[in-house]
């Protein structure tokens, strides 16, 4: 009995420790967390994504979707991946044009199944490109090509959204590997290893864009990081769709797209020793292809960017729209609709915008095209497209949204700063579908009226983006506006006050004492206040206060002008923006080779009186040992043109700085005994930095708060002419004409070529030019005259 009794307590004992084990085992399971990436892709019938999860007694993971918000693994599930720096699980026989919502999930060992966070997206349409096998070649050949061929289409067909292109693919025999054309005739060379998918896929990427001659984005300047010495756009892919995609297939989130003027990589398949066969490849391929679409390659002749769910809208929900442009609104104005149904931007807090169905829209999205329409929650009227120029895009009472009511949303790729503050969101272009290159956009103009324009894709069309804002983000936007207006009065009243502190004369009595009012009110205001309307009268107080002052004074001394450099854009080339056309730009410099020119940038509302223009550049008018031949027998050859208003000057021949030692970087070796001039962009910058090629032009403006023009050109820069610029710098001296002032723009390198050159105290400074490039700035006397350096 003892016995059995001991029995049955170690039988009660082994139960309740199989229930503590079967519990411990549920909380260890419940302790399994799974993220969802939130970087994943998207095709036609497919769809990607990544995840991460911690734990451990795991049997399954995997992707589950639906049509639905809250996807289960009893919906559709797949764990089936691509292995790329990690696993890619891929879903596959999606619906084209679906909404689809996603998550990550993993499955414990005792059948709980653990969710990550739902992506919500959109298929896109399925492509609709065609092909044809050309005939000709030896049959096994023409196989090859014709199973690589239907290989690359199905992938393209089922990954992008492509229309209204044709590929034709057919044997040479003279082809070494295979080429294609823009627009997709396609041919493949006796080599067996080119005739496979890969090489379809790469020389399809020519077909529909990759491709120097066509002039298409990749080409263009807009979107690669450089351009090469033919004027190609080169490097690396700027737009953030490609982006997005690459740093998503390679798990890198500092992965980039990088090519040359007609090959990419990654993804570019560029020969037959990087074609593995693999579905990897190949889907990355044809993913990258797509997102080149969207970010604006213009695949066809006939087809602008491909338009996609740019904008992750919510239905029902209001939305604010004002333009990304400071000049525009983007710090107190909202889009609405006026009485006669046009659209107008109007200044507004955000707080009345808020509680103004007039400026509140409602957006929905049509994915069997991917297009928006934006209805305006007061008035029930849509968005319109009706023409070209001011006007053209209004507000229509259609009852049901048509062709017209369709507009393409194409998010910008640079971030927006209220002053130094950067904001969270982006702006977007609202693009008019048209079939062709330059459709028409939303464009805010000047006192609160807007106008279809021409798409501009460059970086600095500012007034052609607008941010679309919920109620959240309208206070986020608003709390930054605030700070970056406060933060451009503080940088308007420093350049007021250092332009005050330029030893001057006075053409108006008390114009010191008047600046220092308009200051010390600013700076109140800014100490006080966080209405909008009062801080913008403070900073347009301080923008005409620089005019009223700049317009009543002259500077006492030539030696020491008011420096107005600010007032340009990228003078020492940071960036190319500001500039009407983009140069190379390498080591802070911006060059041009064996193309003709006109940069330059506009300067409005400028003081009369006397300007000097002065950069730091020079021109190569050929090759190097020709030019210094030239240059020594008296021939300059220079075609290259400083300017500023009216004013021209010729730039320095590179033979004016030669230097009679060797200063850094690759140079170029010239005459007996051996001279040295700068031979790329490197050496070129450490001559700059060395004080050597100075170019000076001065300009007489009879115009009070006119426009001002300025930069170089050169109409003629046929092989091997090389021009190259740095650090401009604008000065203004008052109303004194140049000549009581003693400047005047003589051409340095020529002056100084074989004259002796003093400098203001009468003390001999040099003999030639490249004495004078090393001359510290100054005034000194060359032939006779003054010379600005």
């Amino acid at each position: 009995m003892i016995k059995n009794r001991l029995f049955m307590v170690d039988n009660k004992a082994l139960s309740v420790l199989a229930m503590l084990a079967v519990m411990s085992l549920r909380v260890f399971a419940g302790d399994i967390t799974v993220t969802t990436d939130k970087r994943f892709a998207r095709g036609a019938t497919m769809a990607f994504g990544r995840m991460t999860v911690t734990g451990s007694d795991i049997r399954e993971t995997g992707f589950c979707w639906a049509e639905t918000p809250e996807p289960t693994v009893d919906d559709n599930k797949t764990v089936k991946y691509l292995s790329k720096n990690g696993k890619i699980y891929w879903l596959q026989n999606l619906n084209p044009s679906t909404l689809y919502y996603m998550r990550a999930y993993a499955i414990g060992n005792d059948g709980t199944a653990h969710y990550g966070q739902v992506i919500r997206f959109y298929t896109i349409p399925m492509g609709r490109i065609e092909y044809t096998i050309r005939d000709g070649g030896p049959d096994d050949a023409r196989n090859r090509i014709a199973n690589a061929t239907k290989s690359a289409i199905d992938w393209w067909n089922n990954l992008t959204s492509i229309t209204g292109f044709s590929t034709s693919v057919g044997y040479e025999a003279g082809v070494n590997t295979a080429d294609c054309s823009y627009g997709g005739w396609v041919r493949v060379g006796p080599n067996a290893s080119y005739q496979r998918t890969g090489t379809i896929l790469h020389e399809l990427l020519h077909g529909v864009g990759v491709i120097p001659w066509a002039d298409t984005e990749w080409s263009r300047h807009n979107l690669r990081a450089s351009v090469n010495g033919d004027g190609y756009g080169t490097g690396a892919w700027l737009g953030d769709r490609v982006t997005e995609v690459v740093r998503f297939l390679e798990n890198n989130n500092s992965a980039r797209l990088n090519g040359d003027y007609q090959h990419l990589w990654p993804y570019g398949i560029n020969g037959a020793h990087e074609d593995d066969d693999s579905e990897v490849l190949y889907i990355g391929n044809s993913l990258v292809c797509q997102a080149l679409g969207e970010d604006g390659l213009q695949h066809t002749v006939s087809s602008f960017a491909r338009p996609y769910h740019a904008f992750n809208h919510e239905e029902g929900r209001k939305y604010y729209i004002k333009n990304e442009s400071v000049d525009c609104g983007l710090y107190d104005s909202y889009l609405m609709v006026a009485a006669n149904g046009a659209l107008a931007w109007k200044k507004m807090s955000a707080e009345e915008a808020a509680g103004n169905d007039s400026a509140a829209w409602t957006i929905t999205f049509t994915p069997q095209n991917q297009y928006y329409q934006l209805k305006n929650v007061s008035t029930g009227r849509y968005m319109s497209y009706a023409s070209p120029g001011p006007g053209g895009i209004a507000t229509s009472a259609v009852a049901v949204p048509a062709t017209a009511e369709d507009f393409q949303l194409m998010r910008g790729r640079n971030d927006i700063y209220a002053g130094m503050a950067r904001l969270s969101n982006r702006g977007y272009w609202i693009v008019h579908p048209e079939s062709n290159w330059t459709p028409n956009c939303l464009q805010a103009a000047p006192g609160g009226a807007t106008a279809a324009a021409t798409f501009n894709i460059s970086n600095s069309a500012e007034s052609q983006r607008w941010l679309i804002l919920s109620a959240d983000d309208i206070d986020e936007v608003s709390t930054a506006s605030v700070k970056g207006i406060k933060s451009e009065i503080e940088n308007s009243i420093s350049e007021l006050e250092r332009l005050v502190a330029v030893p001057h004369v006075e053409n108006v009595a008390g114009l010191d004492a008047d600046m220092a009012t308009v200051v010390a009110r600013a700076r109140e205001v800014v100490g006080r206040s966080d209405d909008m309307a009062e801080l913008e009268s403070a900073r347009d107080g301080l923008r005409e206060a620089v005019g009223t002052f700049l317009n009543s004074v002259a500077a006492k001394s030539a030696d020491e002008p008011f420096d107005l450099t600010y007032m340009m854009a990228n003078p020492g080339f940071e960036t190319t923006d500001g500039w009407a056309v983009s140069p190379v730009v390498n080591y802070s410099c911006g060059e041009f080779y064996s193309k003709a020119f006109d940069m330059n940038q506009v300067l409005a509302g400028m003081p009369a009186g006397t300007y000097s223009l002065r950069v730091k550049g020079f021109q190569r008018p050929g090759a190097a040992s020709d030019v210094w031949a030239k240059y020594s027998a008296g021939q300059s050859k220079v075609t290259a043109f400083m300017y500023l208003g009216s004013a021209v000057k010729r730039l320095s021949n590179i033979c004016a700085g030669a230097s009679g030692s060797r200063l850094g970087g690759s140079e170029s070796a010239v005459g007996a005994p051996a001279m040295y001039i700068p031979n790329d962009m490197q050496s070129a910058s450490i001559y700059f930095s060395k004080g050597m090629y100075e170019n000076e032009v001065v300009y007489d403006n009879p115009n009070k708060g006119g426009s001002l023009k300025l930069g170089i050109r050169s109409a003629s820069m046929p092989d091997k002419y090389w021009c190259i610029f740095d650090d401009f710098r604008l000065y203004f001296y008052g109303k004194e004409s140049s000549t009581s002032l003693g400047i005047d723009d003589v051409d340095a390198g020529r002056a100084c070529r074989s004259s002796v050159i003093y400098s203001l105290d009468g003390r001999l400074v040099g003999s030639d030019a490249s004495a004078f490039e090393r001359l510290p700035k100054g005034i000194y006397i060359v032939n006779g005259m003054k010379v600005v350096k």
